[in-house]
């Protein structure tokens, strides 16, 4: 009997799977990477083996020896768990594994996801695009730390694919992408404004599947997390507090500003510039609902709030604005756009920039978050390009006005 062809991808990412995790072991030998990941492991390895509170402080000491090969001093990142305990499912049938197999496993994992994630959701995009993100620093920064932000980040471009262009997804594909959305939230500060309008989509369109997927899939998700860790909001709080304080977790613009204004000035100039954010924010949405704005400007502008006001921590987070411009840069009906080459390789470019100017001695704090600035950049030209009318995209919005209500067929 012959195999189904829908087997063929399945059997093809197992394949490389299994290459990618051999080679990535074999060639890190003792020099392991995924600081980030080795969080995940170790408190997985508290909560599942040893039935320990992976946010103790003991926990995090000997994270920290494990990773420093010494006690964190004060300022430095503490390595302490800071997700909530669903966050630990994905990483399970790895913690009997040892951390070098385990790591390599995980890290071949994440990189086949997104370059899988981007050429699933855009099958006609040009290759050097799906391959040429993993070179992006955020991206490769997050793949070497084996950060869920590179998982979250397929997550998202593909429920942003699947919401806006067609074909309409079945009940079970709505299953999944609730499901997938709604363990999304383990990192709520990363995704708030894309699960919304994710959400809104789905709500204008009455894809009731997918909205019931989410919000069983989030109590399960919290109630199994209950059971992982009795009492975790308590303790999961307690060292979100702790981390706010060792980071110093300022909001990213934020950050920019005390580079080019007195510091006196910073807390109110963000202030202000937080309330017009949520408010252009509130205005975009409305003029989206109300189909008088493309979907992928809205998904540029929700992508450059959310990491304007997010807190300021690893470069990897900058994935929050480098999504939207994947899938800007995918749906361009033009083969050869000088606009996408311009803003691809100057994101490119400018991220390995901003690491190397940061990592000098005496460079200003907030350097290495300056791309967000030419992506404020991009944010402009988008809407400026799409003023009288929108944006020519290879699919058009009104692709998917017949799916209200609709499941496929």
């Amino acid at each position: 009997m012959p195999m189904p062809k829908s087997f063929l991808p399945i059997l093809f990412f197992l394949a490389a799977w299994i290459g990618l995790a051999v080679g990535i072991h074999t060639v890190m030998q003792n020099n392991t990477m995924g600081s980030d990941f080795y969080l995940f492991y170790h408190g997985g390895q508290n909560v599942f083996f040893d039935h320990t509170n992976p946010y103790s402080d003991e926990a995090a000491r000997l994270n920290q020896l494990a990773i420093f090969k010494r006690l964190a001093k004060p300022g430095e990142d503490q390595l302490g768990f800071a997700y909530p305990p669903y966050a630990l499912l994905p990483v399970w049938p790895l913690l009997g594994l040892s951390f070098d197999w385990a790591q390599a496993i995980w890290t071949g994992f994440l990189l086949l996801s997104l370059v899988s994630a981007v050429a699933l959701a855009y099958p006609g995009a040009p290759a050097w695009i799906s391959l040429s993100v993993l070179f992006i620093y955020p991206f490769t920064f997050g793949l070497i730390l084996g950060n869920f932000a590179i998982l979250i980040g397929g997550i998202l471009l593909l429920v942003y694919n699947r919401i806006n262009r067609p074909p309409i997804p079945g009940r079970a594909a709505q299953v999944l992408l609730g499901l997938l959305l709604a363990w999304a939230t383990v990192k709520p500060q990363f995704v708030w404004l894309f699960v919304l309008f994710f959400l809104l989509a789905a709500f204008r369109r009455r894809w009731w599947t997918l909205l019931g997927a989410f919000a069983a899939g989030l109590v399960f998700f919290i109630a199994i997390s209950f059971a992982i860790v009795p009492g975790w909001p308590a303790l999961w709080l307690e060292r979100l507090s702790k981390y706010a304080v060792y980071t110093q977790a300022w909001p990213t613009a934020a950050i920019i500003l005390k580079d080019f204004l007195p510091l006196e000035a910073v807390i109110p100039v963000t202030l202000v510039l937080g309330a017009i954010l949520l408010a252009a924010s509130a205005w975009l949405f409305l003029r989206w609902w109300k189909e008088r704005l493309d979907p992928t400007l809205l998904l540029a502008w929700c992508g450059f709030v959310v990491y304007s006001l997010h807190p300021w921590g690893k470069s990897y987070e900058q994935i929050d604005y480098l999504l939207p411009l994947v899938v800007w840069a995918c749906q361009l009906q033009k083969a050869r756009s000088p606009a996408r080459l311009v803003f691809w390789l100057g994101s490119l470019i400018l991220s390995w920039a901003a690491f190397y100017i940061s990592s000098q001695a005496g460079a200003p704090s907030g350097s290495s978050e300056w791309p967000l600035i030419f992506n404020a950049v991009w944010v402009t030209w988008l809407f400026y390009k799409a003023r009288g009318g929108l944006l020519q995209f290879a699919i058009p919005r009104e692709s998917l006005n017949s799916g209200r209500g609709g499941q496929a067929g």
